[in-house]
């Protein structure tokens, strides 16, 4: 964890590591991930909540609710003092939100690592305030190799595109030493999969510290493999496999492959245990991959602190502990539970 923190982070960080996994959880959420807008710069074609052509347009996902503000922020901090990390993100731009840098900074105050995830639009705007945040990381989603094809599918312009990277550059080029780290992450459709080498040399040349690469999650029909990268797939095993062996100088997260017709978890989904999503109206979120912020979930301004542990968290939670068939068809295909 490191030694900024304070005993009552510190306790709860090793109550996390040492405690058994159970239905009841018996610390704090080590990582609250805070979604601070509906609003955003893009409107990708895989966006549950920015797209017009997702199957939820029209359920209520596109509607825009109001920002987060600074009282809002630091009420729902106040339910679970005891966690060591913020996230900033959401189905919007966290970086549009005028009290984001005042949020950050009343964090930073309480001894809490902070970190943000963008797609990188509004870099070039507010690069002085994103280097003075002292963030842990930034990670920006690119999703795209070329201009053309980035305007295509986040809605937008090429020339978007190229001051998403000048943003990049400028951040690496004018950071303190190593800080913030910096992130680029890319979902591995089926047909950017086969353009993993040029992703790589992007992420060097960009001289980024870290590259992510996450496989495909089905939203809106977890049976459809098409689009997933899969373990039945020798092709695409086997060049995982030999990219891997190649020495690079980024870090890289390679992508997880899903096993087809999974109906059991084969590993603990541990973010269970130690993660939190919250977003602007006290909703929590299902999970940290596939389940968004819903009331459904818990509401912490309805259920306070004990939204942590509702009977949807420890169902869930003992869902795992037992070996049990996953409770929701998203499970089957999100990687944290595969082989």
């Amino acid at each position: 964890m490191g030694y900024c923190y304070s005993f009552p982070q510190l306790t709860n960080y090793f109550k996390s590591k040492l405690g058994k996994h159970s239905s009841l959880c018996n610390n704090e959420p080590l990582q609250i991930g805070l979604y601070l807008t509906d609003r955003c710069t893009l409107s990708c074609s895989w966006c549950l909540r920015q797209s017009p052509s997702s199957d939820n347009y029209g359920n209520g996902f596109e509607k825009k609710r109001d920002d987060i503000t600074l009282e809002r922020a630091k009420e729902i901090l106040s339910f679970f003092p005891k966690a060591g990390h913020v996230n900033f993100a959401g189905f919007g731009e966290p970086l549009m939100v005028n009290d984001l840098f005042r949020i950050n900074a009343e964090f930073k105050k309480r001894q809490m690592r902070t970190s943000i995830i963008t797609n990188g639009t509004l870099l070039l705007d507010r690069l002085n305030e994103v280097l003075q945040a002292n963030f842990k990381y930034i990670s920006i989603s690119l999703n795209s190799l070329d201009a053309k094809n980035y305007a295509i599918i986040c809605g937008s312009s090429e020339n978007t595109f190229y001051n998403v990277l000048k943003g990049i550059q400028l951040l690496v080029e004018r950071r303190k030493s190593s800080k913030p780290r910096v992130h680029i992450s890319f979902v591995l459709t089926r047909d950017l999969f086969n353009r993993t080498p040029e992703i790589v040399k992007l992420a060097q040349e960009l001289h980024v510290d870290c590259l992510d690469l996450h496989n495909v999650i089905s939203h809106n029909n977890y049976n459809d493999y098409d689009n997933v990268l899969t373990t039945d797939d020798k092709e695409v095993a086997a060049k995982i496999s030999e990219w891997k062996n190649q020495k690079y100088t980024v870090h890289i997260n390679w992508p997880t492959l899903v096993k087809k017709g999974l109906e059991k978890p084969v590993r603990i989904c541990k973010p269970l245990w130690n993660w939190l999503g919250i977003d602007m109206e006290g909703n929590t979120a299902g999970c940290h991959k596939a389940m968004g912020t819903d009331k459904k979930y818990g509401n912490i301004f309805k259920e306070g602190n004990n939204v942590w542990n509702n009977d949807f968290r420890k169902n869930l939670r003992k869902s795992f502990v037992d070996g049990c068939n996953f409770l929701y068809d998203c499970c089957r295909t999100c990687v944290v539970g595969q082989p």
